[in-house]
């Protein structure tokens, strides 16, 4: 390349560019052959708050993009021995969700159109306008902005993962992991009991993170035999043995650019554990049968239902593996310990499950989710859900009550009965207590506040509702709202 196609912007503030466009901690990678062209960038860039890393060979920057968090890529289309738009195509390859702008001083429509082909955001003709770029690169960080809210977004107002509805310290202190967790890119561990969500809060993580644009891939690792193991999670070459009629590339090459999820890593075999220790310090692994290394290019995170320390001394997980996936560990409280996130939980599941199938979600009478709150859940909320996906099945209408409960659990009825004959528990009783405001409240609210069809609703008379309104500190007026006539004899 000439010296005739160097970079324009100049490395100090005084050039015409707006600083105002600052990166913010936007990771750019520049790639030049031209050591004043890198460095000119660099400065220039640095100045206005991206972190710049450089790098004048191919084989550099497929190495820069695994040592560092890059989002945008701005590299030059002619290089010696490479072509640009190839070379862009192994970048977007190894990190799907970066944006990579070509620099080129030979701007023709055939190259634009190859590179916008082959999947280039965009171009920038040689020598480079300093607005010109700024501005670019403002758009660029804009819809990455735009692109993380959208899934915000979702996060909220879609549907949160089943094992995140609630809104006890537990679960707030898990979500906040999970925020932690998606802002770095650690390996993770999460630990807990079958059942309380834990590749949910491994999705969760994946969605909110840089890799959100990359694939999940989830292996279990009590699914697959020892001897297929190895073979389904690093591949294998043709060959490698028998039955091996072509190569096959496993789960870490399919995960790239992503997350690679491993439930019930403890059951892993320790040689594998052994292989995977290096894939996390290294970020290599050697397919079965081969000669030669692939890289890593994706995070990893794990899971296991036993206490990872006693899970070391029992000896099925290695302690240095322990030490290098559980650093950061996120730790899933069991149904039973969150009993005041059951209303919620129950509400949340219902309705996605309706929604399915297409019809509106049901009420929950009290007496059931009384029922709830005295059984201990060693399903925990997988359990919920199946338990509730089965009594839609059995009860078509508005409401679900404690006789629709399926064969299996019907003894829960009558525990519950018993449970609140005795001196029930307070925590239950402040629970039970909760829903059944929340119950009344919403029934009052969809009558607009009038008595008569609100007790009709309930079942129960009218007398029996105001004693309940007493005793629950239920004001009628404020629910039933302002623009309800305020006339006792209404009631």
């Amino acid at each position: 390349m000439s010296a005739s196609t160097s970079a324009r912007p100049s490395a100090g503030p005084s050039s015409g560019a707006n600083a105002s466009a600052g990166g913010q901690g936007v990771g750019i990678l520049v790639v030049d052959d031209e050591p004043n062209i890198r460095t000119t960038l660099r400065g220039f860039l640095e100045n206005r708050g991206y972190l710049v890393r450089t790098a004048g060979k191919p084989d550099e920057a497929l190495r820069a993009l695994d040592e560092g968090v890059i989002q945008i890529v701005l590299q030059d289309l002619r290089m010696p021995d490479c072509d640009g738009v190839e070379l862009g195509q192994r970048i977007l390859a190894r990190a799907p969700g970066v944006v990579v702008i070509i620099l080129t001083a030979y701007s023709t429509i055939e190259s634009a159109v190859r590179a916008m082909r082959a999947g280039i955001y965009d171009y920038l003709t040689k020598p480079v306008e300093p607005e010109e770029l700024l501005a670019k690169l403002s758009r660029v960080v804009e819809r990455m902005r735009l692109d993380r809210q959208v899934r915000d977004l979702k996060a909220q107002l879609g549907e949160p993962a089943q094992g995140l509805i609630g809104r006890s310290p537990a679960l707030r202190r898990v979500r906040e992991l999970v925020a932690a967790a998606a802002r770095s890119d650690v390996p993770v561990l999460v630990s807990g009991e079958t059942g309380t969500g834990k590749e949910l809060v491994a999705r969760a993580i994946h969605e909110q993170a840089p890799t959100a644009q990359g694939p999940f891939v989830a292996l279990n690792c009590t699914a697959i035999p020892d001897a297929l193991i190895e073979s389904e999670l690093f591949g294998h070459v043709r060959g490698a043995f028998t039955g091996a009629n072509r190569a096959r590339p496993g789960r870490i090459a399919a995960a790239a650019g992503g997350t690679l999820f491993l439930d019930e890593i403890g059951a892993a075999p320790p040689a594998l554990q052994a292989k995977l220790l290096r894939v996390l310090q290294e970020r290599v692994y050697t397919p079965v049968g081969a000669d030669h290394d692939e890289r890593a290019q994706v995070r990893v995170m794990a899971a296991m239902n036993q206490e990872p320390r006693e899970a070391v001394q029992a000896g099925r997980l290695r302690e240095d593996l322990f030490y290098r996936i559980g650093m950061f560990r996120i730790d899933l409280p069991p149904l039973r310990e969150r009993l005041e996130d059951l209303p919620l939980l129950t509400d949340g599941l219902l309705a996605r499950a309706a929604r399915s199938r297409g019809r509106p979600p049901p009420r929950v009478a009290p007496e059931l989710l009384t029922t709830f709150y005295a059984y201990s859940w060693p399903g925990n909320v997988r359990e919920l859900e199946n338990l509730l996906l089965t009594m839609l099945a059995l009860q078509p209408g508005e409401l679900l009550t404690a006789a629709g409960l399926p064969p299996d659990y019907a003894h829960l009825g009558t525990a519950a009965s018993a449970a609140a004959a005795s001196e029930e528990p307070r925590a239950l009783a402040v629970a039970v207590e909760n829903f059944e405001r929340h119950f009344v409240t919403e029934a009052l609210r969809r009558n607009g506040g009038r008595m008569r069809e609100t007790a009709a609703e309930l079942g129960i008379d009218e007398r029996s509702l105001r004693r309940k309104l007493r005793r629950l500190g239920i004001d009628r007026q404020q629910v039933r709202g302002s623009d309800e006539p305020r006339s006792r004899n209404q009631e």
